[in-house]
């Protein structure tokens, strides 16, 4: 036993001496080293921040570029015109103008309206700027032939997508409860409160005012 602890008291004597025999680096040498240091780290994040910034404003342009050709070219690419004059008033307790965003985006809204692109142009092939107008109307106690008759639908008019009022609040409920049955990380707030508006929206104008006593 007093062998082995000898052993070991020698090895680290052994130990001891080496690191002492180690020499320490030079405070000029630290102080260089962590002038460089400091250095890179400023330089790699002037150049991120550049770069972010950069990105920003070639965003910027991108966009200003893009509106201003929309200015310029007040038509689609596919040669229909990206907004119509404004739409005949509505009748009250009859007839409610909407927009087709109104009613969420196509992958949901055209199983009740269609494609969102006209339905008197060429629908494929669509490109970045193309804008279309189209409208929703909604009815009750009125049928969608005279709806039709008064929101004409053409090239010159604009297009108009006739529902009831029936229809809409269904399909509106139906996308409501289909959507809060989710998972709170995979729900859509943005289109849970553009619906629940629009279904807000078509039951007040056409509620029945109370009679007056």
């Amino acid at each position: 036993m007093a062998r082995s602890l000898h052993v070991l008291v020698g090895v680290s004597a052994l130990l001891a001496a080496a690191c002492s025999r180690v020499p320490a680096p030079s405070k000029a040498k630290v102080e260089t080293a962590s002038v460089s240091s400091a250095s890179s780290v400023s330089s790699a994040s002037s150049v991120s921040s550049a770069s972010s910034v950069s990105s920003a404003e070639r965003a910027r342009e991108s966009a200003k570029a893009r509106e201003s050709a929309a200015r310029k070219n007040p038509k689609n690419s596919n040669g229909t015109w990206k907004d119509f004059p404004p739409a005949p008033a509505d009748l009250p307790q009859k007839t409610l103008l909407l927009a087709y965003d109104d009613f969420g985006p196509q992958a949901l809204a055209g199983r009740l309206l269609g494609q969102d692109c006209y339905s008197f142009g060429e629908c494929c092939c669509m490109e970045l700027g193309d804008r279309f107008d189209v409208r929703v109307v909604v009815t009750d106690g009125i049928s969608k032939e005279a709806a039709n008759a008064r929101y004409v639908t053409g090239p010159e008019t604009g297009d108009y997508r006739v529902v009831t009022k029936a229809e809409a609040l269904a399909f509106l409920r139906e996308a409501l409860r289909d959507q809060r049955s989710w998972s709170a990380e995979d729900r859509i707030p943005t289109l849970e409160a553009t619906l629940a508006k629009t279904e807000a929206r078509i039951t007040s104008a056409f509620a029945k005012p109370a009679a007056s006593r």
